[in-house]
């Protein structure tokens, strides 16, 4: 191999791109990491850590997409409006949402599920938080 070539370069591409790729002679040696089904994806046996968390990550996405899908009223998609309830950072110290878990999900914060799982019970511990007296 000549000097300034490389043996493999990841592209971050969607199914969509993949042909024209393809099509630049680029091989495809991996799966693409997106992931639209309604289904739950089957994982197939994993040996590598990087295996186990992209695994681990594409089941975590369908569970927070199915998890969102349950806040039939949208309560917890979303922070609190702080400009409204005035004292909630005052009475709730570690604010979660399911936005917030989607912004971690995406910047790949999420090393286990245990993580996922923590922050998932403190959505709902600080709904359970005493009343904040500071409406607007």
């Amino acid at each position: 191999m000549a000097s300034g070539q490389y043996k493999y370069v990841v592209l971050q591409a969607t199914e969509q791109a993949v042909p024209f790729y393809e099509a630049m002679g680029f091989k495809r040696i991996g799966a693409v990491a997106s992931y639209d089904s309604e289904e739950t994806p089957t994982v197939p046996p994993v040996e590598s850590p990087a295996e186990i968390r992209y695994w681990l990550h594409r089941m975590l996405r369908v569970l927070l997409r199915n998890l969102r899908k349950l806040d039939d009223d949208g309560i917890f998609q979303g922070p609190v409006d702080t400009k409204v309830v005035t004292d909630y950072l005052s009475v709730v110290k570690h604010p979660m949402d399911f936005g917030l878990m989607q912004r971690k999900l995406i910047n790949r914060e999420y090393t286990c599920l245990e993580d996922f799982h923590s922050d998932f019970r403190l959505i709902f511990s600080n709904a359970k938080a005493p009343p904040i007296p500071s409406i607007k």
